[in-house]
């Protein structure tokens, strides 16, 4: 990963090694993403056995890479249909195309399923999640003026098929702010709204998922709370927390 990259990892527990004397997963894997400024690693993989060190757990295998070497430093995980295996979505940049790798009990398959849909970006920041009910999965892409594909954007994902298909995307604009920065992102616990932030904005904004048209999206958007944030970025990560809450992060508090 990078310090810099916005989802620098994420960790995933390997379906069938659940440990119920340990109330633990036996392996995990560790899915790293490369920042913008450094391109070189692209996303990378390493796996965690918890039996080793004397049940501390060490590292089995470690940044093989994956995918790409650019990033558009996103990724999430989805549960599978099945509700017990994983879908690794993950972006390159300077196309259209999402890759969705399965990670089940028989390891990551390393032939992920391709979906090519929505506008075509090119390397930059921003987050993407997944909504609680495993339909939708939505990102905020940001970069410089000329970067491809800024924006928010929501797509229907079926996690039966690991497949995904562009629902609403806007790129709106953001008073008092380059209109570049959109970062955080968030889904309501029912999937009924979008919240996203943009660096340089101290408001947290929200679209209404129940638009019918890609129109009434975009016409939904409204500012639905201001952080008190005055240093550099205003309002940073969103983070839906097991409370029910979503949670805003602030740079330098």
């Amino acid at each position: 990963g990078h310090s810099s990259s916005t989802q620098s990892a994420i960790i995933v527990p390997k379906p069938g090694t659940y440990n119920n004397s340990l109330k633990r997963y036996n392996i995990y894997y560790i899915i790293t993403i490369d920042a913008v400024e450094s391109s070189t690693h692209g996303i990378c993989y390493s796996i965690v056995d918890m039996s080793l060190d004397n049940g501390l757990g060490g590292i089995s295998t470690k940044n093989v890479h994956l995918l790409g070497t650019e990033t558009v430093e996103k990724i999430c995980v989805v549960k599978h249909a099945n509700s017990c295996d994983y879908w690794i979505v993950c972006k390159v940049p300077n196309n259209n195309s999402f890759y969705s790798y399965l990670l089940s009990s028989n390891g990551l398959d390393l032939n992920p399923i391709i979906s090519n849909t929505g506008p075509v970006m090119t390397k930059g920041g921003g987050y993407m999640k997944s909504s609680s009910d495993n339909s939708m999965i939505a990102l905020a892409h940001y970069g410089s003026t000329s970067t491809s594909g800024l924006g928010i954007h929501v797509y229907d994902f079926n996690n039966s098929t690991g497949t995904l298909t562009i629902k609403f995307t806007d790129s709106p604009s953001i008073p008092n702010t380059t209109n570049t920065t959109y970062y955080g992102i968030e889904f309501s616990p029912n999937n009924q709204f979008l919240y996203f932030t943009a660096l340089n904005s101290p408001n947290v904004y929200q679209y209404n998922l129940l638009a019918t048209n890609n129109t009434d999206f975009q016409n939904s958007m409204a500012i639905i709370g201001t952080t008190s944030n005055t240093y550099h970025y205003k309002a940073c990560a969103l983070q839906l927390g097991p409370n029910g809450k979503i949670y805003v992060a602030l740079e330098d508090q």
